[in-house]
């Protein structure tokens, strides 16, 4: 049975290939059916690849933005972790080495203290409740009461 052989594509290639099939005694109904199948083939396969590229077009800037968006948010947000994290391994440490069995009364002491300390300058009238140095306190939104309520105000 005669092969069909394209060679490389060119109309050369493809000329002398269909020439050499047929003088085989290929038929050439076979030839045809192939060359129609072939070119629906390659109709779907072009459009499929033009819906892909439209596709690609558009979802790209949004996958580079979304990448973007997860750098700056590891950015803003990992350093400042790694920061506190190894602070918090370097104050452990030397709290255990300092104390030794009482290490973890003494660590939620300092918390506790810590929290304390905070809580009362936060409650200073002259001191704002929700960004620290700034004079005033954040208005409430609705049935939301934002800050600390400091002494005296619900008096006001």
């Amino acid at each position: 049975m005669a092969q069909l052989s394209l060679g490389d594509g060119s109309p050369t290639a493809v000329l002398s290939g269909v020439t050499s099939f047929i003088s085989a005694g290929g038929k050439l109904g076979n030839l045809l059916s192939g060359f129609v199948f072939g070119m629906g083939a390659s109709l779907y396969i072009g459009v499929g690849r033009i819906i892909n590229a439209v596709v690609t077009f558009i979802t790209t800037p949004f996958e580079s933005g979304a990448n973007a968006i997860g750098t700056l948010i590891s950015g803003i947000l990992a350093s400042p972790a790694e920061i506190l994290e190894i602070t918090a391994q370097t104050t452990g440490v030397r709290i255990s080495e300092e104390f030794g069995w009482l290490a973890f009364a003494v660590g939620v002491a300092v918390v506790l203290g810590s929290l304390y300390m905070v809580t009362q300058y936060l409650e200073q009238e002259e001191t704002g409740d929700t960004f620290v140095g700034l004079p005033f306190d954040t208005p409430d939104l609705g049935p939301f009461e934002i800050g600390v309520t400091e002494e005296g105000e619900d008096e006001q």
